[in-house]
């Protein structure tokens, strides 16, 4: 399910690592990507991203539904999130600001692109978790531990 790169990003972000498959069996029963879906910021959208692990967690999902299920371009507006370097009360670290989170959906657009009207593969599949997993780490508050699981067989894996 790809609901699961949502699930590693949350875990991942509470400080926990993850174990993750990328073996044919279940990459294959993912759905095919939509076309042209288009995922974009816009200051003056009304999606308006909640400064909150919830709230990066929600604009991944919605960015990962688009073009797994949906089908459906959409806009987001990260006004929100608290500019870098401000102090986290209760987690501890600075925060990061918007620009790790804007990032990471416009490398997951870009990566889900090549696969526009097919399947993802394997590889595919694993770069969007690594993406994610980049986008935990930014601004040195937190950790990510990944650990992948693929086929013996698949040389590209390999």
């Amino acid at each position: 399910d790809w609901q699961n790169l949502v699930l590693a990003q949350d875990l991942l972000m509470l400080g926990g690592g993850v174990g993750f498959s990328i073996q044919s069996e279940y990459v294959t029963a993912l759905p095919e990507i939509h076309r042209s879906v288009s995922v974009r910021e816009n200051p003056s959208s009304t999606y308006i991203v909640d400064d909150s692990r919830e709230g990066w967690c929600d604009l991944i999902r919605r960015t990962l539904e688009s073009h797994f299920t949906t089908g459906r371009s959409f806009e987001f507006s990260l006004k929100n999130i608290r500019p870098r370097g401000e102090k986290i009360k209760g987690f501890g670290g600075r925060t990061a600001g918007p620009e790790p989170l804007r990032l990471a959906v416009e490398k997951l657009s870009r990566a889900l692109k090549p696969f526009f009207g097919k399947k993802i593969s394997p590889l595919g599949l694993m770069d969007l978790l690594c993406i994610i997993g980049e986008m935990v780490v930014a601004g040195n508050v937190r950790r990510s531990a990944i650990l992948i699981l693929g086929d013996a067989t698949d040389t590209e894996f390999l």
